[in-house]
């Protein structure tokens, strides 16, 4: 039963790179700043999950 929850632990950790893809995808119409604000903040959000997901697990 740990293996299943790590696995959903792990699904749950990519959810701000898919919503990252999907928010950078809608925002070829959005303003220059708009797109730069998204692309800041989603690797750093990403990261932030993963880093935080991580260390769950010690």
């Amino acid at each position: 039963m740990p293996e299943v929850l790590e696995a959903l632990a792990a699904l749950g950790d990519n959810t701000p790179v898919l919503a990252g893809a999907a928010v950078i995808r809608l925002a070829r119409t959005w303003s220059l700043a708009v797109s730069m604000v998204a692309l800041v903040l989603i690797p750093v959000l990403a990261t932030l999950a993963g880093v935080l997901g991580a260390s769950g697990f010690m």
